[in-house]
């Protein structure tokens, strides 16, 4: 089922959130998603969560291919002895940004279902529309 699913949709985040699937749990980072890791700043957001903030800052002027090595060889200390793997928030359930503003599919995602799942049982302006729709069908 899962690959029928539109990548980075809302029925991916929302079948996520109903099932409580964990993607950290299927994923770990290769050699295709670093080819494929080229903003400079999710790289360091990347880095800031794995190393630390500082180490971030520092890395700032280096170029992109150092970093991507900082940040890989990082995680293959971080992976061996904690054993705590380590996923990109737009595989985190709900998915998060990394870039404050930026573009990023799976949290544009969550940011227009969550209202769907909260606990309060109030009614979101989407939950609103649907209502509408159902009982004018």
């Amino acid at each position: 089922m899962a690959e029928t699913l539109e990548s980075g949709g809302p029925a991916v985040e929302a079948t996520l959130h109903a099932s409580a699937t964990d993607p950290g749990m299927f994923w770990q980072p290769d050699e295709a998603f670093f080819d494929l890791l080229r903003d400079r700043r999710v790289t360091r957001s990347f880095l800031a969560e794995v190393v630390s903030p500082e180490a971030a800052r520092k890395a700032e002027s280096a170029p992109l291919k150092a970093q991507k090595a900082q940040l890989v060889a990082a995680l293959t200390v971080r992976n061996s002895s904690k054993g705590d793997a380590w996923t990109p928030g737009w595989l985190q359930v709900p998915p998060t940004r990394h870039v404050e503003g930026a573009a990023c599919p799976p949290a544009d995602a969550w940011d227009r279902i969550a209202g769907l799942f909260e606990a309060d049982g109030t009614k979101q302006p989407a939950d609103q529309d649907l209502s509408r729709k159902v009982s004018a069908a």
